[in-house]
């Protein structure tokens, strides 16, 4: 009898952890980014021409409209948040601009972040690894700016990207492809 309800109550256990644990991660999982044999990124490979600002909402992406955040911000708090505390995590950004849209894949793995751009022409851009993520917003700024030097000038930085012919080399500075009005 003993026997019996101990491997019920082992049975029941085991269950409940395997249950829990799926759970845990199923909704929460980072995503590493992803590359072909080629070595090109393949993260927006889901992402069809006609993804429209609902839908990206509802799969957990921020849409910004006009550099406005048009629905919840929790997608990128929750990016801040937990890189901040130097766990993993990723954000998807939506930006809408009349019939375009084009795409940032921002990941934090290994303590670094990594930029990933789509164009509204749907070329894909490997902005490169860098080791912060500088709020411009003491500059009187809404923006944020990827850097390796953790005591970046905003303005020097914003100036460096816009003037910034290198296509597809990595910079010494990075203005998000979006600025946050929240």
């Amino acid at each position: 009898m003993k026997q019996r309800l101990f491997k019920a109550v082992f049975l029941l256990f085991t269950v409940a952890f395997f249950a829990l644990s799926f759970c845990a991660c199923s909704k929460d999982t980072v995503t590493v980014p992803t590359f072909d044999e080629d070595g090109n990124y393949t993260g927006f490979s889901s992402v069809s021409s006609d993804y429209t600002a609902e839908k990206a909402e509802k799969d957990g992406v921020l849409v910004l409209t006009d550099n406005k955040p048009t629905g919840k911000t929790k997608p990128w708090e929750s990016f801040l948040s937990k890189s901040q505390k130097g766990k993993d995590a990723f954000v998807r950004v939506a930006s809408y601009s009349g019939k375009s849209v084009e795409f940032d894949d921002l990941y934090f793995t290994d303590g670094k972040y990594h930029l990933f751009k789509r164009d509204k022409s749907g070329e894909v851009t490997d902005k490169g690894e860098y080791k912060y993520l500088v709020n411009a917003e003491e500059s009187g700024l809404n923006a944020y700016i990827l850097t390796d030097a953790p005591d970046v000038n905003a303005m020097q930085a914003i100036i460096q990207s816009y003037l910034s012919g290198k296509e597809n080399q990595k910079t010494d500075y990075v203005l998000l492809g979006f600025t946050l009005h929240l």
